[in-house]
């Protein structure tokens, strides 16, 4: 578990060196971003690696699908043994996780994890699938960490809650 104090204490820790070191320059701090949800006690370390992985992304230092893949591949290893299993956990609706494995499969030459591999559905992801996978996956990252935060029932993420796929 990760305490959520001690992630922003170490944040103010890098500021404090920062400012007293004139050898070292930082034109940009993020600390942990995305943050630790502060209304949560606690962060699980299923829920910490997945933010990390989501941060990477964010950066540009990974490709959406790749990252959105190995996040849902986290849920489903680490918070069920399969995909059915972390949905029934996690309160997601299977489709939910079916649809984040079918668009993160495609092979697109920007977005995707699988350009170039045999079995790759082909097409790029519309600019609609991208918008749906840059919203759900950081609900699934929240809920993975009020799962581990053992937060009472949680209501039940749907294709509902999530933008349109097509538009």
């Amino acid at each position: 578990m990760h305490d959520v104090a001690s992630s922003e204490q170490r944040a103010v820790a890098i500021d404090d060196v920062v400012a007293l070191s004139d050898a070292v320059q930082v034109s940009r701090v993020l600390g942990e971003f995305p943050k630790p949800d502060p209304s949560l006690p606690t962060e699980g370390s299923v829920a910490y690696e997945l933010r990390l992985r989501w941060r990477a992304q964010r950066e540009g230092r990974e490709r959406l699908s790749g990252a959105c893949y190995a996040i849902l591949t986290g849920l489903e290893s680490n918070l069920g043994g399969n995909r059915d299993k972390a949905a029934a956990r996690l309160s997601v609706d299977k489709p939910v996780l079916r649809t984040n494995g079918k668009l993160t499969a495609r092979e697109d030459p920007v977005h995707g994890r699988a350009y170039g591999k045999a079995g790759a559905a082909a097409g790029p992801l519309t600019e609609a699938e991208v918008n749906w996978l840059e919203a759900v996956t950081p609900r699934l990252i929240r809920r993975a960490a009020e799962y581990e935060a053992k937060v009472p029932s949680l209501p039940q993420i749907t294709m509902a809650d999530l933008p349109p796929l097509s538009g």
